[in-house]
């Protein structure tokens, strides 16, 4: 029989490198918890006992979490169970540039961002929805504005996308 608890702790984690870091939450019920951080592949250093978990900065973590069991002759035993995971850091986006191709009646635009960061996109409303692609396409000739969100919790940024609509119609050829 196995008494170890379940762990389910993501393998990647990100951190926004503004500074202002948000500890991390083991969610998993157990006994007891410890956070190590892993300097190489011989030595791992204890950093902080608790469901939370402030990281250090970028690199490799390992949570433990146990349960303490008695046997019958009276031992107090603990069952551990471990996740190794990368902390990588993330920040804000830069929208480089919108781009807007206009077709016969309906344009799309794609949104061109730089930085470090997991990033996904939404038009006109900064709650989303939100998806994965940073391009829209079949929308109605027409303003739009842009969101571009950190999925790490570093922000949102936004750029208002004005196509020039004189062409409207027609290719830009003849």
């Amino acid at each position: 029989t196995d008494f170890s608890p379940e762990i389910t702790f993501p393998e990647a984690v990100g951190i926004c490198s503004s500074g202002n870091i948000t500890p991390l939450t083991a969610t998993d019920p157990t006994d007891g918890y410890r956070w190590f951080g892993i300097e190489n592949e011989n030595r791992e250093v204890l950093l902080e006992v608790g469901p939370e978990f402030t990281p250090r900065g970028p690199g490799e973590y390992r949570l433990e979490i146990y349960d303490v069991i008695t046997d019958p002759s009276g031992e107090v035993i603990e069952c551990p169970s471990s996740q190794v995971f990368t902390v990588t850091e993330s920040e804000l986006a830069i929208i480089e540039k919108t781009d807007v191709d206009l077709g016969a009646g309906v344009l799309s635009i794609e949104v061109t961002v730089s930085g470090i960061g997991d990033y996904e996109f939404a038009l006109n409303n900064p709650e989303g929805p939100y998806q994965d692609s940073n391009r829209f396409t079949g929308l109605a000739p027409d303003n739009y504005r842009v969101f571009v969100r950190d999925r790490n919790g570093c922000g949102i940024t936004e750029a208002l996308v004005e196509p020039d609509l004189t062409l409207e119609g027609f290719p830009k050829f003849f």
